[in-house]
């Protein structure tokens, strides 16, 4: 019996920005939230708490709704605006390598891969900041991490590391080989732990595939193949964005989806999980 949600993703998968929401809104101040406008801050009962506050997010957002659908009462939702798919994939081992042989038996995993261009790297600038950081070849370093994480001159470092590796380094065929390297990983390791598991893409992997020469393209098209037919997964050819479009009734101000987006997708991806005997 399936007794917790495991889930993992970005933004798409956190449920950034709901509290936009008049019904959001309603349904935090009952539990003592209060958002502050603007600024990713929330209080709770007038003291700070850390954001993003999933008590409230998920009733609201698709895991949420595919563990009601499925009667799982426990959630654990670790997904992180802006995050990459090497931090899904390597929290989520973490997680999974603290649970008891018994929980694992009881957990259900359900990804919601994210951007295949975003990156992550553990950085220590030895002056007692050491940490993972995002690292994306679309966004600059300083555009995405505050400059108050590190020490000035090792920062400036790093920020001019950016900028060679964007010009000498990036590679639109490396960021979608290892999407497949790293759902195949998590695939195999879930597997491996006797875990149920389900993956899906909330944007599409080819996305940028005109930087991308025939050979290289044909190679990755055999890669999508085998991922779509040997996994627990949604396929690679439909994402949670395609899914959402256009439909401005979906999006919030943004255009991250909002409640209504996350329920539909959350009923569409439960119907596939069903038909391939997951939970």
């Amino acid at each position: 019996m399936i007794k917790t949600l495991y889930v993992n993703g970005c933004s798409w998968t956190e449920g950034y920005l709901l509290e936009e929401q008049e019904e959001v809104i309603d349904y935090a101040s009952n539990l003592g939230y209060e958002f502050i406008p603007g600024l990713k801050q929330v209080k709770k009962f007038n003291q700070p708490v850390s954001f993003p506050p999933f008590e409230v997010y998920n009733n609201f957002n698709w895991a949420g709704h595919v563990a009601k659908n499925l009667g799982i009462d426990n959630i654990v939702n670790q997904a992180e605006g802006g995050g990459s798919n090497a931090r899904i994939l390597r929290t989520t081992v973490d997680y999974v390598r603290s649970l008891s042989q018994q929980e694992k038996q009881e957990t259900l995993v359900v990804i919601g891969w994210t951007l295949t261009d975003r990156s992550e790297l553990y950085l220590d600038d030895k002056q007692g900041a050491a940490r993972w950081a995002f690292f994306n070849g679309a966004q600059s370093f300083k555009s995405i991490v505050p400059e108050d994480c590190y020490e000035e001159s090792f920062y400036n470092r790093i920020s001019d590391f950016w900028n060679n590796y964007v010009i000498d380094v990036h590679s639109t065929y490396a960021c979608m080989y290892n999407f497949f390297q790293q759902s195949e990983l998590l695939a195999n390791f879930l597997e491996n732990q006797g875990i149920q598991y389900y993956f899906f893409n909330s944007f599409p992997v080819f996305w940028g595939i005109h930087d991308v020469d025939q050979s290289k393209h044909q190679e990755l098209r055999i890669l999508s193949e085998n991922y779509n037919n040997n996994y627990s997964v949604f396929p690679t050819t439909f994402t949670f964005a395609e899914f959402v479009g256009e439909d401005q009734s979906m999006k919030l101000s943004d255009g991250h989806p909002n409640s209504l987006a996350y329920r539909l997708w959350a009923c569409y991806i439960t119907e596939h999980m069903k038909t391939k005997g997951i939970a």
